[in-house]
Formats: C-alpha cells, sequence, structure tokens
C-alpha cells in the first residue's frame, strides 16, 4: 500500500511540474513547425563588434536541417583573406519553448508563409549580464535571425548580430 501511495505522489508530483502547453494558444509552437526553414542559404551576417563600437558586415553561406527534433544549422562565415569559419547551432522546441526560452511572439502570416517567433533568455554579452532577445522571420525564400541585447540595469536593446538569408 505504501508503494502505491508513493507512485501517485510521484505521478501527482511530475504531472504539476510539467507546463501546460495549450494547442490552442497563440504561442504554441512545435518542433515541425520549423522544418519548412530547412534548406541552404547565402547571405550576410552584420554585427556590432565588440572592441570598435562598428557595425561589420562579412558573407555567409548556411545550412539549415532537421536532424533528431531539432532545426539544426551550420553557418559558414567568410571572414577574408580564404579563412572560412565554421559555426553550428540549433534550435529545439520543449514544452512550448524555444532553445529553453519563453517564445514572446509567434506569428504565421499565411499570405507570403511567413513565420515569426520572437523569445527572450537571461545570459551575458561581452562579459556583462543581459536580457537577450532573438527573432527568427522565414519564409519560402528567405530567413533573417537577429539578436538583440540589453545590458542589465539599461532599458534599451541594440542588435548585437543579424543573419540575412535567401535561399540558394
Amino acid at each position: 500500500m505504501k508503494f502505491y501511495g508513493l507512485l501517485l505522489f510521484v505521478i501527482f508530483t511530475f504531472a504539476c511540474a510539467k507546463e501546460n502547453v495549450d494547442p490552442n494558444d497563440d504561442l504554441f509552437l512545435e518542433i515541425e513547425d520549423l522544418a519548412f526553414l530547412g534548406g541552404d542559404y547565402e547571405g550576410t551576417l552584420t554585427y556590432l563588434d565588440f572592441e570598435s563600437d562598428v557595425n561589420a558586415n562579412l558573407n555567409v553561406r548556411a545550412e539549415y536541417y532537421m536532424e533528431n527534433n531539432k532545426l539544426k544549422y551550420t553557418h559558414f562565415v567568410d571572414e577574408g583573406n580564404g579563412k572560412t569559419e565554421k559555426k553550428k547551432g540549433s534550435f529545439s522546441i520543449k514544452n512550448g519553448k524555444i532553445n529553453g526560452a519563453k517564445l514572446l511572439k509567434r506569428t504565421m502570416e499565411q499570405s507570403n508563409n511567413t513565420l515569426t517567433l520572437v523569445y527572450e533568455e537571461e545570459g551575458k554579452d561581452d562579459g556583462r549580464k543581459a536580457r537577450l532577445r532573438h527573432t527568427i522571420i522565414g519564409n519560402d525564400d528567405s530567413l533573417l535571425v537577429q539578436k538583440e541585447v540589453c545590458y542589465e540595469g539599461e532599458d534599451n536593446f541594440f542588435i548585437r548580430n543579424r543573419f540575412d538569408f535567401t535561399r540558394s
């Protein structure tokens, strides 16, 4: 009898701990919602340099693909002088959160099949505590991935980096 009581307690605890995700909620998101963003892209990376505080632009080639229930990507950043830096990352969805962060905005414009996602997280930028706001805007022809930063104790966000892609 003690075993069944313990079992019910454990089940109840996990059931209460799991976040409620309502599929009818405007912010509901599943990894399948990102699948159409898979493909090959070419474009630019614009970033605010930490040292000079000046925007710089670099050419980028990118591959986005679904794997292991994630939208993974590889960016090939042309740094000049024949040097290319390869950067990998991914987007995952769990309990309605994207990469563990709360989704603030989700829209799907049906007329041009454009998905817009905005999410925020706490983190660091240039060694300082900050709120990081991420924006993804994608459709059948293009993809924008942007990171904005707002340092602790400040009110305004600035764009740290922005990838502007078109399908290749």
